[in-house]
């Protein structure tokens, strides 16, 4: 039996979850058997100890609400990290 994945993607962009086969997207970190982070802007520096570069740009309530999502990640479930969603 073929099983179909349950797929949270944070953030607004759902089209990043289009490279997988069998999935459904969910409105619910907690009922996802796959989560995504996507790309986009740089992390805040800040966050990881380093200075802010002069080409930097961020979006703090983007990386505050990030953090929030990565925290409330449960063991058992997998998660894709994509360009800036790697550092989250």
């Amino acid at each position: 039996m073929k099983k179909t994945f349950k797929v949270y993607v944070v953030g607004e962009q759902k089209h990043y979850a289009n490279f997988l086969f069998d999935f459904v997207l969910v409105d619910n970190i907690k009922d996802a058997d796959i989560v995504i982070f996507t790309g986009g802007e740089d992390v805040d520096p800040a966050l990881y100890g380093a200075k802010c570069h002069e080409t930097t740009y961020y979006n703090k309530a983007r990386d505050e609400y990030e953090i929030s999502m990565f925290k409330k990640i449960r063991k058992d479930q997998f998660v894709i990290g994509i360009c800036r969603g790697l550092t989250a």
